[in-house]
């Protein structure tokens, strides 16, 4: 079976996210570490045994990495959110209060979890990065179309 190498709306949710998640270098522990959500409930749905996730699950994903809901579920709509970059800080402002809890909870502040926290804000940083310069290159055309 040939692996699908493209997102498009065309892709079962379990695809989307697959490629997605490829894409951010983003991993399902991940997602299950900094959110509420379980790494079975993301593993089934890249699976394909999740097809139609709870809303609230897609909401959580879709918030976490920045894109558009309903795009995530259905393949409808553009897969980036107007707001996706201040979604993604406060969403990182929010995993960040999370590790900080997890980590009082386990009363363990040796430099294995000072590392981790580390490496989550240097993957959030190159999503910023990344999707900071996307609203460059449609700022630089939106300017272009207007200067014409």
């Amino acid at each position: 079976m040939e692996k699908k190498t493209n997102i498009n709306n065309d892709n079962s949710i379990g695809e989307r996210l697959s490629l997605l998640l490829d894409k951010e270098k983003v991993t399902s522990y991940d997602i299950s570490r900094d959110t509420e959500l379980s790494e079975s409930t993301i593993t089934r749905i890249l699976n394909g045994k999740t097809s139609k996730p709870s809303k609230k699950t897609c909401k959580i994903l879709a918030e976490y990495l920045g894109i558009d809901a309903e795009w995530l579920l259905k393949g409808s709509n553009s897969m980036q959110t107007g707001r996706m970059i201040n979604n993604s800080i406060v969403n990182s402002k929010i995993k960040a209060e999370s590790f900080k809890q997890e980590q009082k909870k386990s009363d363990k502040k040796d430099d294995t979890n000072i590392s981790e926290l580390i490496r989550f804000f240097e993957r959030q940083l190159v999503v910023k990065d990344k999707q900071i310069e996307e609203k460059d290159k449609q700022l630089n055309k939106l300017i272009d179309k207007v200067l014409k």
